[in-house]
């Protein structure tokens, strides 16, 4: 089971990379579960796949255009820069081993940045927009279940009756941290979807109106309901993960 999964995986990672985002968007909240030991810290699922997704599209890059073309995005030269200052603060680090760690984070992003940026039309955004949105409403669902069913350690317990929400993350603060990331999002989604309705109603006649709205349900409706409902289930769970730094944040 696992190598004729594991080679349908890789086959369709091969043919479709946009899952391997899929995958690392979904992996950031639970990735920590099953972490690799190392000598500079654990490996995590996360960071095996930002190397797998960044493997695959240069592939494709080389076996599509016949070479690497990689266009920099806007923020590509002060994200260069904090790098830069970060890789220079390690000659005077206290523990290297942490900072490897930590300054391999940001190389992560900066690379998924650029991956983004080269890849995602309006489509696959709203899709990733779409498996960004269920990740958080997954884990304010735990969140929610884990406060209300007081599932956790007693020193999360909160005026006696309660548990702090944490969700996958150990500690209430990162999870709602982690949620407060998303929210906005999940209400720039509505927000965002909303204006364009109103724009193409107001120039659009009767005649072609229906064509318009099925074209709104089928592509854009689902996307402002996730983004609704996500919405409403990460204020509840950062709400019972008693995160005052988070509240505020939001």
């Amino acid at each position: 089971v696992l190598v004729i999964g594991g080679a349908l995986a890789a086959l369709a990672l091969l043919r479709w990379h946009e899952l391997g985002l899929w995958a690392l968007v979904m992996a950031v909240p639970d990735g920590t579960w099953f972490p690799l030991p190392t000598g500079f810290g654990n490996l995590t699922a996360v960071d095996l796949l930002v190397v797998l997704v960044s493997v695959l599209w240069l592939a494709r890059l080389i076996v599509q255009d016949r070479g690497i073309t990689i266009r920099l995005p806007p923020l590509s030269l002060p994200f260069a820069l904090f790098l830069g200052a970060a890789l220079l603060s390690m000659t005077i680090t206290l523990s290297l081993e942490a900072s490897i760690k930590e300054f391999t984070k940001w190389l992560e992003m900066f690379a998924v940045y650029v991956y983004v940026a080269n890849t995602l039309d309006p489509a696959k955004a709203q899709r990733v927009l779409a498996v960004i949105l269920l990740a958080g409403i997954s884990e304010a669902a735990i969140g929610i279940y884990q406060f209300m069913f007081k599932w956790g350690p007693d020193g999360f317990l909160l005026f006696g009756r309660f548990i702090r929400a944490f969700g996958t993350f150990e500690q209430p603060n990162p999870y709602a941290g982690y949620l407060a990331l998303i929210a906005p999002v999940a209400l720039g989604v509505a927000f965002t979807v909303n204006s364009q309705q109103s724009a193409v109603n107001s120039k659009t006649d009767h005649k072609s109106l229906f064509t318009v709205y099925r074209s709104l349900f089928t592509s854009r409706l689902l996307l402002v309901l996730l983004g609704i409902v996500s919405l409403v289930a990460m204020l509840t769970a950062v709400a019972m993960s008693w995160s005052r730094g988070a509240w505020l944040g939001v």
